[in-house]
């Protein structure tokens, strides 16, 4: 009677050691497809951006989150949450539920990227407003579902033509 209750003690261990396990191997599994997640957006957003940056011309990409022919449309959540944005004028960074992914520009001139619409100033400018500007918006903070606009567009800088690259919220 004994080895018969023994039995079934041990049996009981096993099988609860089993289903702990199951349990860490599939949250850990979630955890992962989540963070591929962000970061196949971070890598979408970067892109675009990357992508824009090489051209010299004045053209724009819009960011959405919702079904667009003329834009390009990111999830509103990811594993049924709403996520984080955090552009700076080097990188994106999304963030939800403590994962965090990023994805740098790569762009060649990634100090020509900022983080406010070109309206606010003349096309024709001076590098130190530019630098006045980048230096009150740092970076900008989104929530998914907020579009945001990408656009390069031509200054004359110091009497010299350019392309900067200009992401603001739309």
């Amino acid at each position: 009677m004994l080895d018969w209750a023994l039995s079934k003690v041990i049996v009981s261990i096993f099988t609860m050691s089993l289903v702990i396990f199951s349990i860490f191997v599939f949250s850990t599994a979630r955890d992962n497809i989540e963070e591929n997640k962000l970061k196949s957006i971070a890598n979408e957003i970067s892109a675009r951006v990357n992508e824009l940056s090489n051209t010299h011309s004045n053209s724009s990409v819009y960011f959405t989150f919702r079904e667009n022919a003329s834009a390009i449309t990111l999830p509103v959540e990811v594993d049924g949450d709403y996520y984080d944005i955090r552009i700076t004028s080097t990188d994106v960074n999304l963030e939800a539920n403590g994962k965090i992914a990023s994805s740098d520009f790569t762009a060649e001139n990634t100090d020509r990227v900022h983080l406010w619409n070109p309206d606010n100033i003349d096309y024709v400018t001076n590098e130190t407003e530019l630098e006045s500007l980048d230096e009150e918006n740092r970076f900008l903070d989104l929530v998914s579902g907020e579009g945001f606009r990408v656009v390069r567009s031509q200054l004359i800088v110091n009497g010299e033509i350019q392309y900067h690259t200009f992401i603001f919220m739309d």
